[in-house]
């Protein structure tokens, strides 16, 4: 299939023209590579297909009498989503993505979301969803990329990302310090309807490099050998993940010797993941990224910087961070407050459910200290801590203390209440070998490092806990269980 002629109008600083990828890549090079239905897409073929849509898009537009409307679209398949996004870039429509299935429970929700965020209309495949009675706001020339998503607090909002060439120009420099290079083979696990999926998605396509998704459901031994069978250079995934390949039976045995780099970001690390991780490819190849579905800013830490100061999630990348008390006032090195950061790269930040200073600095409500050095170490969440006869308890930090126990897949601590202490900490716990032996080694592990409060005083086996796609818990109340 030959490219068709790039779309009349304006030329746009932002249009997310694949022809620049071209330049290193070739045409004819494999820009995505559907493993489950043997699909592969070249530049040229992208280029084709996003070409296409966006003329599709603005006739629909034109001919509902639109001028700034935005496209919904379920996530259901990665390549029709890729293109969705570039088209609309590319048209100058807004898009709005949505986890697969869930916009006939949440249509009239949306469009009302929408509406009030400045579009003129709600496109969905094709169709007008919803016309607003206002005029348009904003500026006109602005594209618009917008996740529904729980952000960093689980409940749906609508979320503005940054996706200006700014903005992604230090999301490249970001990744090259993580092993990623312009046409580095990728290979996507997360879904493209979250911020942790697209943006290395978009990055990797627009640096002319080659995204392998599966296509199927997660299965480390399968991630494995993909890894190896494909030649993957570089991945960005999510602790749970990591974890969970760390502990499949062929990760001692395999290939990984063509990752130039693996960075995750989404959650905390526990220290035994890891540590199992670095020991495996080395140091310079395992790095983490702290940031936020709202984009309030981010913090880089390399492996070796992480070895040298084990938890540490780094620090700032084009950021600020200040760790505060409740009054807003800056704390001392060592001394636990809410996080804030102030971006250096995006705009300030309106997403909802941000805390805002006057100085400019932005919270999702995620608390820690910084060392001497500024360092940043994360302790929990606000809405997480609970106090143990009058002791703050986060339950990442006994996550973490279990996670280290040999034979612990998984697990989640809570508050449950108790009638002296006002409540105490439960562990919920899956294992290999759910039995006493187990849960008296993870008694015995925390006894030794954690300070009384913050110990397990109830214990529980379960098969299985609830994640999110890109492995958050979903913490249960103790009327969940």
């Amino acid at each position: 299939m030959s490219a068709e002629p790039p779309l009349s109008g304006p030329a746009r600083t932002d249009d997310f023209s694949l022809r620049r990828a071209w330049d290193g890549a070739g045409a004819s090079a494999i820009a995505i590579a559907h493993l489950r239905s043997g699909t592969r897409v070249t530049f040229g073929d992208l280029e084709a297909r996003v070409s296409s849509a966006a003329r599709q898009l603005r006739t629909r537009a034109a001919s509902h009498g639109l001028a700034q409307p935005v496209v919904v679209h379920e996530a259901h398949d990665e390549i029709a989503t890729l293109v969705t996004v570039l088209a609309a870039a590319r048209a100058g429509l807004g898009v709005c993505l949505v986890r697969a299935g869930t916009w006939a429970a949440t249509s009239q929700r949306l469009c009302s979301q929408l509406v009030a965020a400045g579009f003129d209309g709600v496109l969905r495949e094709g169709m007008l969803a919803t016309r607003s009675e206002r005029a348009p706001q904003g500026d006109p020339g602005a594209w618009r990329l917008l996740l529904h998503s729980g952000g960093t607090t689980g409940r749906p909002k609508l979320i503005r990302l940054d996706l200006s060439p700014a903005a992604l120009s230090g999301m490249q420099r970001l990744y090259r310090r993580a092993g990623w290079h312009p046409g580095s083979h990728q290979l996507g696990l997360l879904p493209l309807h979250h911020a942790a999926g697209l943006i290395p998605a978009l990055t990797g396509l627009l640096g002319g490099g080659r995204l392998t998704v599966t296509g199927r459901a997660f299965d480390p031994d399968d991630v494995l050998d993909v890894i190896a069978a494909q030649s993957v250079e570089w991945l960005c995934t999510t602790p749970t993940h990591l974890r969970l390949l760390a502990l499949a039976d062929g990760f001692a045995t395999a290939d990984l010797g063509t990752l130039h780099g693996v960075l995750h970001t989404a959650a905390a690390c526990d220290h035994e993941t890891k540590r199992r991780w670095i020991e495996r490819i080395g140091e310079t190849r395992v790095h983490e990224f702290y940031s936020s579905t709202e984009q309030v800013g981010l913090t880089f830490c390399s492996g070796r910087e992480w070895t040298q100061r084990p938890g540490t999630v780094g620090k700032g990348y084009l950021t600020r961070v200040s760790v505060r008390d409740a009054d807003g006032r800056p704390v001392p090195a060592g001394t636990v407050g809410e996080v804030y950061m102030r971006s250096l790269s995006h705009a300030r930040n309106s997403a909802p459910g941000v805390r805002r200073t006057s100085d400019g600095y932005c919270s999702v409500g995620d608390r820690g200290y910084l060392d001497a050095a500024g360092y940043l170490f994360l302790v929990g969440r606000d809405g997480d801590m609970f106090t143990v006869g009058g002791e703050n308890v986060y339950p990442a930090e006994l996550e973490s203390a279990i996670l280290q126990v040999p034979g612990v897949l998984d697990v989640m601590v809570r508050p449950r209440s108790h009638g002296v202490l006002g409540s105490i900490a439960e562990a919920l716990v899956v294992a290999d070998d759910p039995t006493k032996a187990t849960a008296s080694a993870i008694k015995t592990h925390c006894r030794r490092i954690l300070p009384p409060a913050s110990r397990p005083h109830v214990l529980s086996f379960v098969e299985a806990l609830p994640r999110t796609e890109v492995g958050k818990l979903k913490r249960l109340s103790t009327d969940d269980h």
